[in-house]
């Protein structure tokens, strides 16, 4: 692969290269239609739950938005936490709600309230089902730091 990232510095070109495995590994699921069925409509009916979710925070708003606002809100916030961020995609996320909503023809204080509530809406449900399962599995947030840690270092990350 090396080869192919000539243009590359040395630490950056084993960092990106790095990064490709692991993401090529990622995706050996789709080897299996069985798999990639089952993560598919996984992932619909994730999509459609936040979609309906983010709904029913816009008429706890009194925002009456057609529908497919709520889809392009999803998609909108989706690629810009894709940028690096803080923890929680703290500001990203709430970028891309304001700036969803205001092309909605939202007023940008009624948009900034809304994305601090859809944030707590899916980051608090979701964080402390984690917590849950954790705790259900007997594991701690140490003993899965010392996993990734062993599994980046197994890997060469």
């Amino acid at each position: 692969m090396s080869r192919y990232l000539f243009f590359l510095p040395g630490g950056m070109k084993e960092y990106v290269s790095t990064t490709i495995v692991k993401f090529a590994k990622g995706l050996l699921f789709l080897k299996n239609w069985r798999q990639t069925t089952w993560v598919s409509a996984h992932t619909m009916f994730l999509w459609l739950a936040m979609g309906i979710s983010n709904i029913f925070v816009f008429y706890a708003f009194g925002f009456h938005l057609p529908i497919y606002a709520s889809y392009v809100l999803l998609v909108v916030v989706s690629i810009l936490i894709l940028i690096p961020s803080s923890p929680g995609f703290i500001g990203v996320y709430h970028y891309g709600v304001l700036l969803t909503l205001q092309v909605f023809g939202v007023e940008e204080h009624d948009a900034r309230a809304c994305a601090i509530v859809l944030h707590a809406a899916q980051f608090i449900p979701i964080t402390l089902m984690g917590f849950y399962y954790t705790y259900k599995e007997g594991l701690s947030l140490k003993q899965l730091e010392k996993g990734a840690l062993e599994e980046d270092a197994n890997s060469g990350g």
